[in-house]
């Protein structure tokens, strides 16, 4: 028996055979995935797993669960691939903005620091996109992808209303809008929408979702120490004292600093039904973000996760946290806070200049 591979790499198998459904059955440690083809399953192979892995399955935007099987849909309406797991989102996040991007047309913020990350946060979110342009936030740049027969149109930031104003009237119209929005966090993004006047009952409608995510440098997990987290961490990161955290430590396969690329913190606002009418009754940030994080995590909290599980530092967790709450204070005091600047052609994510 060999080993699982990549969840997005078995469905790209099957994808290739011209699979409508991948089928896995689940055999304690052990799964058998099989294509649908027609009236036949056909055997892809068996393979070990982790429960990791087991946890991406079930959580996989296209996946339902019956008894042992899980059944990923690939068809018009299902996830061909999944741009966003790429990134290292969770996969219950991933769930919830997919039945909110599957809907047409409509408005999505992708909110980083990072000029790179933003970017690679709105190919994902506007993935998949046979044409998707990047232009300039201006109002004529705009007009002329609006004629280009677009999947989606990707906006380096909003110059101003006018702009802003043509954006939402064509997420309305059936147009996916995506801006990469400089920001710390998706409250904030949203209210410089509102800053620059979109009128309430467009930001209401149009808009579908808003996902922030910020880099932090990862954690060796060869040479990761973990030790109990004093007093003050504990308090900062409201956790119970003496609980388990990790420092970096250093070792051969990090060349000594402790450290092992960057991973990325996330955060998602979906715009349901009450949150839709807290829009265009012109909601105060406190409200949207209470309404938001009922039920899902805020960048500190998952930075909190990802301090706890040792894939980042105490410390990084804090700066995140402290990060969002300046940033919720400051509320839509930064007049430019959307107007990203140029967007340099790269790939991937970057680990933001604060990181370690």
């Amino acid at each position: 028996m060999t080993s699982v591979p990549a969840l997005e790499d078995l469905i790209g198998t099957a994808v290739r055979d011209g699979a409508t459904a991948l089928h896995l059955h689940l055999e304690g440690r052990s799964v058998a995935a099989m294509a649908r083809q027609g009236r036949a399953l056909a055997p892809l192979g068996r393979f070990e797993v982790t429960l990791p892995w087991l946890d991406g399955a079930y959580t996989h935007p296209g996946a339902t669960r019956m008894d042992d099987r899980i059944v990923i849909r690939i068809d018009a309406h299902g996830v061909v691939r999944d741009a966003m797991a790429g990134l290292g989102m969770p996969g219950g996040m991933r769930k919830q903005l997919h039945a909110a991007l599957t809907l047409p047309g409509g408005l999505v913020l992708a909110v980083a620091p990072s000029p790179a990350n933003r970017r690679a946060l709105a190919e994902a979110l506007s993935a998949p996109a046979g044409y998707a342009p990047w232009i300039a936030g201006e109002r004529h740049a705009l007009e002329a992808a609006a004629r280009m027969d677009c999947d989606a149109i990707l906006i380096d930031g909003l110059a101003d209303r006018s702009a802003a104003a043509l954006a939402f009237d064509l997420a309305r119209a059936g147009q996916r809008i995506v801006i990469a929005a400089d920001a710390i966090s998706a409250v904030a993004a949203i209210e410089q929408l509102r800053a620059l006047k979109v009128e309430r009952h467009l930001l209401g409608a149009a808009l579908r979702a808003a996902v922030a995510t910020h880099a932090a440098a990862r954690l060796c997990p060869d040479c990761r120490l973990p030790v109990q987290a004093r007093a003050s961490e504990s308090a900062l990161l409201g956790i119970d004292p003496g609980t388990v955290i990790y420092r970096p430590a250093g070792c051969g396969a990090c060349d000594g600093t402790g450290y092992a690329g960057a991973t990325q913190v996330f955060e998602a606002v979906v715009v349901d039904g009450p949150l839709h009418g807290l829009l265009a009754k012109g909601a105060d940030a406190a409200l949207l973000a209470r309404h938001s994080f009922l039920s899902a995590p805020t960048l500190a909290a998952s930075a909190r996760t990802l301090a706890r599980e040792g894939a980042i530092t105490a410390d990084e967790a804090i700066r995140i946290a402290r990060a969002a709450a300046d940033s919720a204070a400051v509320g839509a005091s930064h007049p430019h806070i959307l107007i990203s600047g140029a967007i340099k052609r790269g790939s991937g994510l970057t680990v933001d200049p604060s990181c370690r």
